[in-house]
């Protein structure tokens, strides 16, 4: 195992298996590199979270405390810009344990600008394959959502992946996540 440093240098690694799919495979040389964790201590939470590239997946773990107004911690890719528009849905094989968690996908490097969201369900401590059709990822803005779903435009112009915990409860998480595929 090794520890995924705090830089960006480049997008996560990607491979097409089919035609027009894109995925992120946790599992092939490079993939998850370059993603970073990012705790609610930018506001001046407790929380914390790490990540580690394991032989064929990347497990991010650590706790959520709700001290100083905190309560989140998150797993993100490097920014770069990738074109969503062209996939309609996204598949995730995942693992979760003791949080909820949900997919955001991000427009803007400024973190009051709004961004989609979807939550994951899973089940807990189990492999799990979801798979969320993008047209669903509802408009959100500091954790609220407005009721609009995603657009063309939005899904065009994303430069960032993220995962972020939603259960809002101080404890202990673990996500193991072996892959991500755009269809």
């Amino acid at each position: 195992m090794k520890f995924i440093p705090l830089i960006l240098l480049s997008m996560f690694a990607v491979s097409p298996p089919a035609p027009g799919s894109l995925r992120i495979d946790f599992g092939q040389e490079d993939a998850g590199q370059n993603w970073r964790v990012v705790n609610d201590g930018v506001m001046g939470g407790l929380s914390y979270g790490q990540a580690q590239l394991q032989e064929d997946l990347i497990s991010f773990q650590g706790a959520i405390s709700l001290d100083n107004n905190g309560g989140f911690s998150s797993l993100r890719s490097p920014y770069d810009r990738i074109d969503l528009s062209q996939f309609t849905t996204v598949t995730i094989r995942l693992k979760t344990q003791g949080q909820g968690f949900a997919l955001q996908l991000y427009r803007s490097r400024v973190w009051y600008e709004p961004y989609l969201r979807h939550a994951i369900e899973s089940v807990e401590g189990e492999w799990t394959t979801v798979s969320i059709p993008l047209a669903d990822f509802e408009n959100t803005r500091v954790g609220r959502t407005n009721g609009q779903t995603a657009q063309e435009e939005w899904l065009r112009n994303t430069i960032q992946l993220a995962f972020i915990n939603t259960g809002k409860k101080a404890g202990p998480f673990e996500l193991e996540v072996d892959y991500i595929e755009f269809k």
